[in-house]
């Protein structure tokens, strides 16, 4: 995987998984071409927001928690 900058990743990748790390609150997205954003959320209500739009926005098999 190559890890991307927002403005780096091609406006025609989708997302193929995510992977979230409940102990240092990192959200990891990944695209269908092996691209890679992390979004570190230093703070919990954020955390917890993107959690919940993430658990209610894609399917189960999508998601991946590290704990």
């Amino acid at each position: 995987m190559k890890r991307m900058n927002i403005t780096d990743i091609p406006s025609d990748t989708q997302l193929s998984n995510v992977k979230i790390n409940i102990m240092n609150r990192t959200i990891s997205l990944f695209g269908d071409k092996g691209e890679e954003l992390q979004l570190i959320e230093a703070n919990s209500d954020d955390f917890t927001a993107m959690c919940n739009f993430v658990n209610i926005t894609l399917s189960d098999d999508m998601i991946e928690y590290v704990y």
